[in-house]
This record gives structure tokens, sequence and C-alpha cells, in this order.
């Protein structure tokens, strides 16, 4: 259990959603039902590991917030030693590319562990940028980028995705903040009320916060989109 020291640099998974140090850090890990984490997991000698002890063998960091766990056996470590630098194993998690399978298990840090959702993900680093790629059929793919175009050519803030020979892929919208899904705001029994996720993006980040999730909504109504943004 999380005893809060500093609300303000605490998680908001752990002050609304739960208070159970495994929770959070199970919330941090991939998906362990894709495919290619599977495959990961075996290669990378994990496979025997809960998602929360996966997290954990990665400092519980992740490309999306700066949020890491410091334990008495790493007590020396500081963030720039947990950050993410390379993209290692991309190329297995998004495609099943085994080509570049020439590492070492206890060698492997790779960011590739933290990628949330069913489909087939990976994050690879770009110039110095982080793209998260996304693999799916053409239809979807097509949907993605086109509803966020859409979302752009209306003025509405959203993720802008871009079409590739390897599926589509957005920046790290969060390069500058610490994302937080919204059920960690408002918990799971609340997260389907569009009025409840309103009034607490209002009454936490202000009305113009607010206003940019109503847009949000309007979007998902618009495309029929009927479960992304509730």
């Amino acid at each position: 259990r999380v005893t809060v020291i500093d609300k303000e640099r605490c998680p908001y998974f752990l002050i609304y959603e739960s208070d159970n140090i495994q929770d959070w850090l199970a919330d941090r890990a991939f998906d362990s039902t894709r495919g290619h984490s599977r495959t990961l997991k075996r290669i990378s000698n994990l496979t025997a590991k809960t998602d929360a002890e996966i997290s954990l063998h990665f400092y519980g960091a992740t490309i999306t917030d700066n949020y890491w766990v410091k334990t008495e056996e790493n007590n020396n470590l500081t963030y720039e030693d947990v950050r993410y630098k390379t993209d290692q194993l991309f190329q297995l998690a998004l495609n099943g590319d085994s080509s570049d399978l020439n590492h070492n298990p206890e060698e492997i840090y790779s960011p590739q562990f933290t990628v949330s959702g069913c489909l087939e993900k990976g994050w690879s680093l770009e110039n110095g940028v982080w793209f998260l790629y996304k693999r799916d059929n053409p239809v979807e793919q097509f949907n993605e980028v086109f509803v966020s175009d859409v979302s752009n050519a209306l003025g509405v803030k959203s993720v802008i995705y871009i079409s590739t020979a390897s599926g589509v892929k957005s920046a790290n919208f969060a390069d500058k903040y610490n994302f937080e899904d919204m059920k960690g705001l408002i918990g799971e029994s609340g997260y389907a009320d569009y009025n409840a996720v309103y009034e607490k993006i209002k009454n936490m980040f202000g009305d113009e916060a607010a206003i940019e999730y109503v847009k949000l909504i309007y979007i998902d109504a618009i495309c029929c989109n009927q479960d992304r943004h509730s």
C-alpha cells in the first residue's frame, strides 16, 4: 500500500484508482496477450513474470511519463540511468521480426515491454523523437489517420497519426507531460460517465480543458466512435 508523501508529484492512478503499488505497476506493463508480447517475454526470460514484475524489471519506467521506481537494491540509480535511450526490439514488437535477436537476455532494456493495448505496437526512436507504431488491418489503419485528419482540420487537439509502410505512427504527445489514462483520475466505476469525466476535468484543469474534452466527444459522435473517450 502506498503512503503519499507529496500529492503534487504522485501519479493520479495511486490517488484516485488504487493505492496498491502492484496495481500501478501492472497497469504500466504491455498487454501480454499480444502474440509478439509473448515472444518478447520468452526471449527476455520473463515468461514466468507477472505484469507488475515485468514493469518492475524495467524500474516501472515508460516513455510517456517520468515516473519510475527506486528500491533499496537500486538506491544509487537516477532517472538518467533508467530512462529509455534506444528502441531495442522494435521490429520484434511491431512485426515479429526476430532478425536482431542477438541480445543477451540480461542486457535487454527495452520500452517495448511498456506498450499497452491489444494491437501489435512498438516504440521507435527517430532523430531523437519517440514514435509509437501500431499495426492493424488496412481499413482500421485508414480510420486512424482519417479521424486524426478530421480532428485537426476542425481544430480539435488530438493525436496526429501518420500512415507508413509499417503501420500508423504518432509522435510521443506526452513528451513534455506525464500522460495518464482517464481512469486514473476518475476510477473504473465512473469511466463511462461522460458528465462525471467532464466535471472532473473542469474541476482539476479548468474550463478550457473541459471544452477540449467536449470537442473530442463531438469527434467521436460524427465518426461513430462510441468507446474512445468515455
